[in-house]
């Protein structure tokens, strides 16, 4: 009988331990109480790549108030819009420039960084690119 009792107040307390509320929550998460170890590999919730992404191609619009340019994508669709940040690195034949060397019509290429929102160039190069010394 004593077994009984003392079976019967283990199974009590270990099912209060298991089916206690805290442990298990039904709500999700939102993007700001998510920490760093709840992140998963493929979790939407997780921080865009940090690996810049290349980019080519030929500029279409230029937003100077909002300091983006346009590059043509093969649909309207595809169009691919880059934020020009304070920290960009813009070059002309390897010497730095600013924004305004950035129109329409030109071939730029470079990296960028993903957003949810669009891009973030991170290195803009203005021009085509430069043809390298044939090798003997």
């Amino acid at each position: 009988m004593k077994t009984i009792k003392i079976l019967a107040l283990g199974l009590l307390l270990g099912g209060g331990i298991v089916c206690s509320p805290t442990a298990y929550s039904a709500e999700p998460k939102t993007p700001g109480e998510i920490k760093e170890g709840d992140k998963k590999e493929g979790d939407k919730t997780a921080e865009p790549e940090s690996k810049p992404i290349p980019f080519q191609g030929k500029v279409s619009s230029v937003d100077a108030p909002s300091r983006t340019f346009t590059i043509n994508g093969k649909t309207k669709e595809r169009d691919r819009v880059f934020k020009v940040l304070d920290n960009t690195q813009i070059l002309i034949n390897n010497q730095q420039a600013d924004f305004r060397s950035i129109e329409v019509g030109e071939i730029v290429r470079g990296q960028a960084y993903k957003r949810t929102n669009g891009w973030d160039a991170k290195k803009v190069m203005v021009g085509p690119k430069e043809e390298a010394p044939a090798r003997r």
